[in-house]
């Protein structure tokens, strides 16, 4: 409710203290509440300090107002940071790029970031789960719903046959393969092998004597049947005649 006082206001009185003394008369919180000064045949509200005196400004109305209290700025809440993995890009048969990317997201959002990072167009780009098998991934799934964290970015434009490049990469791979299987054989063979002419069988027979020779000693061996043979019977001694 609004209520109208007409009063006289000492001059040598402060506005601070007028507004004290109002609020007391009314019963009000002077830290709620304001006073706004106005002269005559002015709308404008007149600008004062707390200590400026009554007298020093030609008020014809005083009007004691409620403090609006002001909205408190909400602050916005802490920003989560957004979930990345490391996704290991293999392009152009050899070459293999890492891009860090949310793994919740569609592929479609993270070809941008693909095709940055590996200087390959978006028209041209084909995302593949690996280089051999050549099976196409679904753009609209994401890398957890896949459940990989590699890939193989196909370039229609620098490798025209998809086929042609996985068969390549295969084939390379079974290269890899077969040689490092020939080179355990030929390390195994090695270590097994003697060579007939080498210095170690020639002085190993020399020390045998002529008599056994390697060859006497592996048909020793393998005839358990000499071993059983008797010695013949001690020759039989004549008595010698005397003369």
């Amino acid at each position: 409710s609004h209520t109208n006082d007409e009063c006289l206001l000492p001059s040598s009185k402060a506005v601070m203290d007028l507004l004290v003394d109002l609020c007391s008369q009314y019963r009000l919180n002077p830290s709620q509440h304001s006073l706004e000064l106005k002269s005559l045949g002015n709308q404008q509200p007149l600008s004062y300090k707390p200590n400026t005196l009554i007298g020093a400004l030609d008020v014809q109305m005083v009007l004691l107002k409620e403090k609006v209290p002001e909205e408190k700025t909400k602050r916005p809440l802490p920003r989560v940071p957004e979930k990345s993995v490391r996704l290991v890009v293999n392009y152009l048969k050899t070459q293999k790029a890492v891009v860090r990317v949310s793994p919740e997201v569609p592929l479609h959002n993270i070809i941008p970031a693909i095709c940055e990072k590996c200087e390959v167009s978006q028209e041209h780009i084909v995302l593949l789960r690996d280089g051999i098998t050549g099976e196409e991934l679904e753009l609209t799934k994401s890398l957890e719903e896949l459940g990989i964290k590699e890939l193989y970015a196909w370039d229609r434009k620098r490798e025209p046959s998809r086929k042609a490049s996985v068969s390549n990469d295969a084939i390379e791979k079974e290269k890899t393969r077969l040689l490092g299987l020939f080179k355990a054989d030929r390390r195994s063979s090695k270590g097994f092998s003697t060579a007939p002419n080498s210095p170690s069988a020639n002085s190993r027979s020399n020390s045998l004597g002529p008599s056994l020779s390697l060859g006497n000693i592996s048909g020793m061996t393998a005839n358990p049947e000499v071993k059983k043979r008797r010695a013949p019977p001690p020759p039989v001694v004549t008595p010698a005649l005397q003369n």
